[in-house]
This record gives C-alpha cells, sequence and structure tokens, in this order.
C-alpha cells in the first residue's frame, strides 16, 4: 500500500508543475480523495490501539499524536516558503496595519485547520469581513476586485489546506470509527446527500465539491469500512479458514496475499491510463455529481484493493518506507517548485527535477525528523503493546 500511497502523492505534484516531459495522467483532486479513502482505513486500524492504552481522556492522545504527526514538517516547509518564496498576503496586510488579516494568516498557517474553509469565502477589505463564494464556474474575475482577496491567498503553501480537511476527520475519528457499521453507513449516505443539496444549488466546482468536510466524510468512512472487513475476513482468519475446506492451509495463505500482489499493478495501471477508457457513460459537469463516473469509480477500485493490498504488504520494510515518503513529499514539493521555477531550468524538465530533489529531500526528513518524532510520539502517546509502525 505503500508505494499507493507514494504514487498519489506524485500524481499532486506532476499536476503543481508546469506541463513538462513527465506526462499528467490521474486527476490530482481524485488522488487527494484516494489518499482520503487511505486515511480512513489506517485510522480504523489504528483507533482501537488508542483506546486499549487507557486513561479517561485516551483521545486527547490521539489527537496529540496526530498533531506530532502533521505539524512538525508542515512547519518546517511553511516557514521555509515564507523565508524563501513567498508570504502570501502577509506581507499587504502588514503595509497596511490590517490586524484581523494577520491574525487569520498566522493562525490558520500555523494550526492549518481552517484552510479548507478559506478556499470558500473572499475578503474585502473595505469591509474587512469574508464572503462566501458565489456558486461559479472557472471564472471568478465576478468577485475578483482590487479589493477582494481570495481566502486561499492566506495559505502558504496551495497544497496544505487538504490537511485541514484531514483533521476535521481526525478531530471526528474517536466518536465515529469505535461505532456500528450501521451508524457509518448512515453518514455514508447523509455525506452523499451533502454533495447533492451543494450540487443542487450550483456548487459543483471541485472548491466545493471535494475541499468540504461534510462532503468528504463518505471517503473516508469507506476507507473505514474497507478496515473493517480486512479485520473481519482476513486478519482475523475467516477467509483463510473458508479456503481451507477446499485446499492446504499453506496455499490457502498464499492464494490470499497474491491478491494484494496482483491488485498493485492493476491499481496502478487503472491510475495511470485505464481510468480514461472506463465504459460508463458520464462527463464533465453531467455525470453523478458533475464528474464522470469513472472518477467514483477510481475510488470504489481503490477502496476494494485497501484489504488486500495491507494484507499481503503491511509487513514488507521496503513498501513501509516507500509510503513514509509520501508525506514529506507531498507536504515539501510546493516549497521546491517555487524554488526551481527562480532558475533557469525550462518548464519542461521542472517536473523532473521536483520530483528527484522531493524524494531526495523526503528520505533526509525521515531520517532526521520523522524517524525520531515517531518514536517520541508511540512512546509518549502508545503503550508498549499498541505500537504500530503506520500508526
Amino acid at each position: 500500500m505503500g508505494v499507493i500511497r507514494l504514487i498519489l502523492a506524485l500524481v499532486v505534484l506532476i499536476f503543481h508543475c508546469p506541463e513538462g516531459v513527465i506526462p499528467r495522467f490521474l486527476h490530482p483532486a481524485l488522488a487527494v480523495q484516494c489518499f482520503y479513502a487511505i486515511s480512513g482505513f489506517l485510522m480504523q486500524l489504528v483507533i482501537q490501539r488508542y483506546q486499549q492504552s487507557g486513561g479517561q481522556y485516551w483521545y486527547m492522545a490521539f489527537y496529540k499524536s496526530r498533531a506530532f504527526r502533521l505539524l512538525p514538517l508542515y512547519w518546517i516547509f511553511a516557514f521555509l516558503m515564507i523565508v524563501f518564496c513567498n508570504n502570501g498576503v502577509l506581507g499587504g496586510f502588514s503595509s497596511i496595519g490590517n490586524i484581523q488579516g494577520i491574525l487569520i494568516y498566522c493562525v490558520t498557517n500555523i494550526v492549518i485547520l481552517g484552510q479548507d474553509i478559506l478556499r470558500l469565502v473572499y475578503y474585502d477589505l473595505d469591509s474587512h469581513q469574508f464572503h462566501i463564494l458565489p456558486a461559479f464556474t472557472e471564472d471568478m474575475k465576478v468577485v475578483l476586485t482590487p479589493h477582494t482577496i481570495f481566502g486561499s491567498a492566506f495559505t502558504v503553501m496551495g497544497q496544505s489546506w487538504t490537511l485541514s480537511v484531514e483533521m476535521w476527520f481526525y478531530l471526528l475519528v474517536p466518536f465515529l470509527l469505535l461505532r456500528r457499521i450501521e451508524v457509518l453507513i448512515g453518514i455514508i449516505g447523509l455525506s452523499i446527500l451533502s454533495r447533492c443539496v451543494w450540487a443542487h444549488y450550483g456548487y459543483t466546482h471541485h472548491t466545493f465539491m471535494y475541499g468540504i468536510i461534510m462532503n468528504e466524510i463518505a471517503i473516508f468512512l469507506s476507507g473505514a469500512l474497507a478496515a473493517r472487513f480486512y479485520r473481519y475476513w482476513l486478519e482475523d482468519g475467516k477467509i483463510l479458514r473458508l479456503l481451507s475446506r477446499y485446499t492446504s492451509e499453506r496455499q490457502a495463505q498464499w492464494l490470499v496475499k497474491s491478491l494484494g500482489f496482483i491488485a498493485l499493478p492493476l491499481l496502478i495501471e487503472y491510475y495511470y491510463e485505464g481510468w480514461n477508457y472506463f465504459p460508463s457513460g458520464g462527463s464533465w459537469d453531467s455525470g453523478l455529481l458533475n464528474v464522470p463516473y469513472k472518477w467514483w469509480a477510481v475510488i470504489l477500485f481503490t477502496v476494494l484493493s485497501l484489504p488486500f493490498l495491507f494484507y499481503s504488504m503491511s509487513r514488507l520494510k521496503i513498501d513501509r518506507f516507500i509510503g513514509d515518503l509520501s508525506y514529506p513529499v507531498y507536504i515539501s514539493h510546493f516549497f521546491i517548485i517555487s524554488l526551481l521555477e527562480k532558475t533557469s531550468l525550462s518548464k519542461e524538465m521542472l517536473v523532473v527535477y521536483t520530483m528527484l530533489l522531493s524524494i531526495t529531500v523526503s528520505i533526509i526528513m525521515i531520517y532526521t525528523v520523522e524517524r525520531p518524532l515517531d518514536k517520541l510520539r508511540h512512546r509518549l502517546f502508545l503503550n508498549k503493546k499498541a505500537k504500530l509502525s503506520f500508526a
């Protein structure tokens, strides 16, 4: 599963670069949504370990662990971005003494939470008030004037708002992922209804459709349901016992593990090219919830593959290491692109150098920041019995 996580991070990296020698394939918004499904899968597997770690306020240990996981690396690259590349609207707010703008900028860029909400609004410099963006097409000149600022301009790094969506989900995890399956299915239904309501009122642009936790919670929880399938059928050995009636136990285990190794190249090929040829109808603005049916097929196939990928590969050190690269690649690439755009590199080759530098920097970050912090947070927030390498 680590390979899939890294590929999805590279999809976003490629689309943030100018078009070059490495072709774009999967839609970056779709890659983010597949990430959400994987996040739901992993959080479902780990949350009971935190509950078992004891204490009346065990969920606070979970929150602190998530903060340890996301914030330090984010702070490093947000700081580098401000110092070397861009401070967003901070300079403008400082020059006119707009304290409200400065505070909003500082708070959202430090804690991350709320960056997703800022993408849904614009800021009026005259009234010093935020207004929700209209139900809009790609042309936003209707609200962009010398006296207005898009809320997204408050964010130092263009990709970090997705972490805010993740953090909203993490806040809900202790209250959702220990519930019965009927509750999760009901919430998935409400989330789909939310998408329908937004679409009904014309808010079909991706800013609204995949950037709001109430719409995205269905995808997180779909990953959580896949984890419950893994726990019940694979980890507990029910599928193995069923297959052992017709073959030997070793052959049954080999057969189940092979499913993950077969699913991996098939899913990669599907990401790269196959989804473009999905036979079902639907096109942009006319498919299911205004995206093509193939969009939802990619998410569905990802969710269905997760239990088998995890069962086959979770114990492979190389796969875990590749998966560990995904977050530093995702969080560092925007800064690296901004630096390289200041050089004389051709636009066609910028994507290659960005990818190489991002992976190199990520390897350094794993050994100097990620691994030491992982050991610390597991020691602080999980007892010895509860430790998980992917938590």
